[in-house]
């Protein structure tokens, strides 16, 4: 943003305009300054009566001077009144830091003239804050419908915001460009003003920013509404001027005057010195100071003779330099017989003050700001000081100009006359940039930006298992102060809105007035103002930021999720999806539909997909609640799709059980009369009690002592089941150990004949190969026993 559009408007003229009802029935038009291509006769069509006609011609010349003389002087009054709140804006905006001090103001040519930043840096984050939160893109206006169920009513309220927002989005452009620059006046000053009026060019309802400084305020009131006297200074040409004479809007008057330079004030100065434009003594003399006053005057000449000497409201335009009327208009209703001043203008607060004007950033931080930039001029003046110090030199040695300047690896000669070097020159001893003035500056702008809370929390520092209600507490303690200056903005955008709101019923005619949004044809007419809705921003005013929404939301999904059974699923992600600011939510996002009864492994099948589910009073409902239950246990993450269908399911099942217990079908989920539903009631009591008669008789009660005894007999026989049950285990075990001893023993046996038989063999094997050895010693080489 180029700093200029910070303060000035597109053009200053285009809130110049004198706003009064037009015609019989009210109408809220008003009368052009600065367009003169109007026809200003079709603009007093069907004023017969000359209500809203100029009468300064029908007062006398005592009349209109004691007019001129008390206005003139009220009006010094309150611009006097002011002066001082003048001179802090005038300060605070040279604080900013958006220019350089003048090297006339310096107290050395080297010094620095930098401004600290803390200030602009408060302003700029509270900027963006309220510009989204205000003026968001889809357009600033809501209606409230306070859970009406008349569709002609719900109808007609979407069909106006729609409306309203496509004229202050798309219409008229100028509209946010203007807000947003209205915002940073806001936000620096305190205070700003908009003026709600019809356009005379485009005959379309709007609201334009006036600049604090040339909105006057009765000095003895509080606040807008209760000022006896308001007056918007205007800065016209005179060739505006002669052509509303010429239409015979303005009385003809000498407009060859010297000019004054009246419009101006300490705060239009600094912000020429701003924008580096030069301020000169003299305005150009083709320009001419308007006051435009809408004050409580007593006209005797205005006066019926059952109302004498009461003061009623008007608008009176003169000229200060010449004390001449330019006109005198009713601002009050005709058939209103308590005189109540019509309202066009709507001021916005930042914090209230004590005074008609609000405090802004520059009388919060002013002092603050001014300290810190005093604070870093000394330390960047003693940062070059140490850096390039100065000193003293003996007379006899010649140094062109002083300033010896030796660069990288020079050497340079200087006569010295038989004379140290050393002694001759010698530097001051400057130090280092003192560490007690940084820290001093450091704590000052962290309490300057924690007093505008501007300071950013730093949620990355907290631990990862920290609760979120303990960070959602952190970011509502350290907003707090910017919730409550939200607060107040809602409502005074609340207002201008109602306004708006309120001149396009009386701009509107009955036949239907259409455009588009969103891509969809929709239309107005004045019977859809008619029906008094309440017009407010479309941000929420119990919550400063979209990271609250969201955390709500969030919650909102818990709640949800934990009881699926209380909340419409469908509406509860629609509304995330809104907080998100997720466009086209109709193509991520399924249309909820009533479901189609199928079977009960198709329903499992939908389920897991994500599909409705429908029940029909047809089915068997407990062979579907047998089949789900399985499921369900194999897929627990279906438990809220799932549960919720199998209480359709028995909620169906007990419908069919009363039935069938009366005998007829009841009428069930409608809105009966109250005779129908006793009736129901009744049929369903009489059918239980019949059902509960024909059950067989309950059998009589037993004697206590008859159970006691029967109890003991049963742990009797139990105890001597037990004992024979212990006996047959005991002859089973010593059995089984019998028969294990027996075959241990037999297994022995066998080994032992085993091992004698195998000695046996053994013997007769080792005979026999004696027998061998000692046949083979008898016997010759050919087989011959010798």
């Amino acid at each position: 943003m180029h700093k200029r559009d910070l303060f000035d408007s597109d053009d200053q003229d285009v809130t110049n305009v004198i706003a009064f009802p037009n015609g019989d029935d009210f109408d809220d038009t008003s009368l052009p300054l600065d367009d003169v291509d109007v026809p200003f006769e079709e603009e007093q069509e069907e004023d017969t009566d000359g209500f809203w006609d100029d009468i300064t011609d029908e007062l006398s010349e005592a009349s209109q001077d004691k007019v001129v003389t008390d206005l003139i002087r009220g009006i010094s009054e309150d611009k006097a009144s002011r002066e001082g709140w003048e001179q802090q804006i005038q300060s605070a905006i040279q604080n900013l830091g958006l220019s350089w001090e003048t090297v006339d103001k310096l107290p050395f040519a080297q010094a620095t003239g930098a401004f600290d930043t803390t200030l602009m840096q408060a302003c700029l984050q509270f900027y963006a804050l309220a510009q989204a939160e205000l003026f968001p893109a889809e357009g600033p206006a809501k209606i409230k419908t306070f859970k009406r169920s008349d569709a002609f009513f719900e109808d007609c309220a979407e069909r106006v915001e729609q409306f309203l927002n496509w004229q202050l989005t798309s219409v008229d452009s100028d509209y946010y460009v203007d807000s947003r620059r209205m915002l940073f006046y806001l936000i620096l000053l305190g205070s700003a003003f908009k003026k709600v009026y019809t356009d005379p060019l485009t005959q379309r309802p709007t609201a334009r920013f006036i600049r604090p400084q040339h909105l006057l305020i009765d000095n003895e009131t509080s606040s807008l509404t209760a000022s006896d006297r308001i007056t918007h200074i205007l800065n016209l040409s005179r060739q505006d001027l002669q052509l509303r004479q010429q239409y015979g809007f303005y009385r003809e008057v000498d407009l060859d005057i010297e000019s004054d330079d009246l419009l101006d004030s300490p705060i239009d100065d600094a912000i020429r010195n701003l924008d580096g434009v030069a301020s000169t003594s003299e305005r150009p003399t083709d320009y001419l100071t308007v006051w435009e006053s809408y004050s409580l005057l007593t006209i005797d000449e205005d006066q019926s003779d059952d109302a004498q000497s009461i003061a009623k409201p008007y608008i009176v335009t003169l000229l200060p330099e010449s004390r001449q009327i330019l006109s005198i208009r009713r601002n009050w209703r005709p058939e209103d017989t308590t005189f109540a001043r019509i309202n066009y203008f709507v001021q916005y607060t930042l914090l209230p003050g004590l005074g008609n004007y609000g405090l802004g950033y520059a009388q919060l931080l002013g002092g603050n700001s001014t300290a810190l930039t005093s604070l870093l001029r000394q330390l960047i003046d003693k940062g070059i000081l140490s850096n390039f110090p100065g000193g003293l030199i003996a007379g006899n040695i010649d140094i062109a100009n002083n300033d010896k300047m030796i660069g990288p690896g020079e050497f340079h000669s200087i006569p010295v006359y038989g004379k140290d070097l050393r002694s001759s020159i010698i530097p001051l001893p400057y130090g280092e940039p003192s560490m007690v003035l940084k820290d001093l500056y450091d704590t000052l702008s962290r309490k300057t930006l924690e007093l505008a809370s501007c300071i950013d929390h730093q949620i990355a520092d907290q631990s990862a298992n920290t609760p979120v209600g303990t960070t959602l507490a952190h970011l509502d303690v350290s907003g707090r102060l910017q919730m409550a200056m939200l607060r107040g903005l809602r409502e005074s955008l609340s207002q201008e809105l109602t306004l708006l709101y309120q001149l396009w019923g009386g701009t509107l005619t009955e036949d239907p007035m259409f455009f588009s949004r969103e891509g969809e044809m929709s239309y107005v007419s004045a019977q859809d103002f008619q029906l008094n809705h309440v017009i407010s921003p479309t941000a929420d005013s119990g919550l400063s930021t979209q990271t609250q929404r969201i955390a709500r939301a969030q919650e909102l999904l818990k709640l949800a999720q934990s009881a699926p059974q209380l909340f419409n699923q469908h509406a509860v992600y629609e509304r995330i999806c809104r907080t998100l600011g997720i466009e086209n939510i109709d193509e991520v996002l399924i249309t909820p539909d009533s479901g189609t009864p199928l079977d009960p492994v198709s329903e499992n099948m939908r389920a897991l997909s994500g599909a409705s589910l429908g029940v029909a009073p047809w089915q068997n409902h407990v062979a579907h609640i047998q089949v789900h239950e399985a499921f369900l246990a194999q897929n627990p993450q279906l438990s809220p799709v799932l549960m919720a269908h199998i209480a359709e399911h028995q909620a169906q099942l007990y419908a069919l059980q009363m039935q069938m217990m009366t005998g007829v079908e009841l009428p069930l989920n409608q809105d009966l009369p109250p005779a129908v539903q006793n009736q129901v009631a009744l049929m369903v009591a009489n059918s239980l009690t019949e059902t509960a008669d024909t059950q067989p008789q309950a059998p009589q009660p037993i004697d206590p002592q008859q159970l006691i005894e029967i109890d003991i007999q049963e742990r009797a026989e139990a105890s001597r089941r037990k004992l024979e049950e212990a006996e047959i285990k005991a002859m089973m075990e010593k059995l089984k150990a019998q028969m294990k001893f027996q075959t241990e023993v037999i297994k022995e046996e066998n080994k032992a004949a085993i091992a004698h038989e195998k000695n046996q063999t053994d013997l007769i094997i080792a005979q026999l190969k004696q027998d061998d050895v000692a046949i083979e010693h008898h016997m010759n080489p050919d087989g011959e026993v010798l």
